[in-house]
């Protein structure tokens, strides 16, 4: 299976004969694979180890529960003899975004049985529904489980949107549903709305369609992620080479070119060193080459790839420029963020004394910002408050 990508996935995980057929494998390697993987798709171990959020999510749900009155509940198809694992999972992948989902936050199939995960979802908005809750929202990745609690939704007033990632059942037209694939804090929050004295970040400014509507915009902040590709030369890849192969067609995007046009176009520059050593030369180097000053700059990277020296050298040399790390706390200078697929959230404008404006706590207290992929299959419903002053508001989100 080697040289195999997530890409290459195209069929929901239950699948597991569709997921095979365009490998053409040998009858008996075909046999031996579909034994294990049947074994495992289940197995606590595998489920907790193959947990990735897709990226924004969290920062969505983060918003959210940032609101008072406002919930979100996960409700998943899952086994309740799943609960302990989804749980510590959930808040594992949530704790570095400042997320966190209550055991009773969590609807699961007492049953455990895959013809009764529609009506396990069903009955968990009705359950919420009894607790005083009112759900506005509901994610859902399979049209078959819309359809159901669209049914059952006896107040007309849910909006129900469609997760178009991998799904089993057949799409098919259901009332108040939309359909996207990405989790955005974007289309939520105006930036005028963040304050004076905070500023957005665009993500991924790494090739050129994410770098036209960068300059088209009034964000003054690109992220450029930050590698050496496998002849040498910088280049701007979120992904590593080894983790996911050059391809011939892949067009690899010049850090120098981009720094021109982001010069250019008087932007600032904050760059994610996904490697140390030789290559923080070269980026300060280049920097240097086109004049950026410090207040232009934010340098962001693992404590992993730098090291403790790395950090030191590019306080050293930039002294007045924030340099963050992606761990559970943050270097001096800088402040909380929150990912979504074009956004990266607010960095203040005088270096990051501020306390941040989604979470009220200082920078040194900060949960870090970074980005997930691949959570595939869940949902999250979002909920607002009823009339009832003392009434609760929660989301519910099925998981398969």
């Amino acid at each position: 299976m080697r040289g195999i990508t997530a890409e290459d996935i195209v069929d929901h995980e239950t699948h597991v004969d569709e997921i095979l057929e365009p490998f053409t494998l040998s009858e008996r390697v075909h046999r031996d694979v579909r034994t294990w993987y049947v074994e495992r798709f289940r197995d606590p171990e595998a489920v907790a180890a193959s947990h990735r959020p897709y990226q924004g999510v969290l920062g969505v749900i983060r918003w959210f529960q940032l609101h008072p009155r406002t919930h979100v509940a996960i409700n998943t198809g899952r086994p309740e003899s799943m609960r302990e694992v989804t749980v510590a999972s959930l808040n594992a992948l949530g704790a570095i975004h400042r997320v966190a989902f209550p055991p009773e936050m969590l609807f699961m199939n007492r049953t455990g049985l895959d013809e009764d995960v529609a009506t396990a979802k069903v009955d968990a908005l009705r359950r919420l529904r009894l607790a005083g809750y009112r759900i506005v929202a509901v994610v859902d990745n399979e049209p078959a489980m819309i359809r159901a609690m669209a049914d059952a939704d006896e107040t007309g007033e849910i909006l129900f949107l469609h997760a178009d990632t991998v799904f089993a059942s057949r799409r098919e037209p259901t009332p108040r549903t939309v359909s996207g694939s990405g989790y955005g804090l974007s289309g939520l929050v105006d930036e005028a709305e963040v304050g004076r004295r905070v500023t957005l970040v665009w993500h991924g400014v790494n090739d050129r369609h994410n770098l036209r509507q960068f300059v088209a915009s009034d964000v003054r902040w690109a992220e450029l992620d930050v590698r050496r590709d496998p002849v040498g030369r910088l280049v701007l890849r979120h992904d590593s080479f080894v983790d996911s192969p050059w391809m011939r067609d892949e067009e690899l995007a010049s850090l120098r070119d981009y720094l021109e046009v982001l010069r250019w176009n008087v932007r600032s520059v904050k760059l994610d060193l996904k490697e140390g050593g030789a290559v923080v030369d070269e980026v300060l180097e280049a920097l240097g080459g086109f004049g950026f000053g410090d207040e232009e700059l934010w340098f962001n990277a693992s404590v992993q790839t730098l090291g403790p020296e790395g950090f030191r050298h590019l306080r050293r040399a930039r002294p007045g420029a924030p340099c963050s790390r992606r761990s559970t706390s943050w270097c001096r200078s800088c402040t909380p963020r929150q990912s979504s697929p074009r956004m990266s959230s607010p960095r203040s404008e005088d270096g990051g004394s501020l306390a941040s404006p989604w979470t009220g706590e200082r920078p040194g207290r900060a949960s870090c910002w970074t980005s997930w992929r691949g959570w595939g299959g869940r949902s999250t419903c979002m909920g607002s408050p009823t009339s009832n002053p003392s009434s609760k508001q929660r989301s519910s989100s099925p998981l398969r």
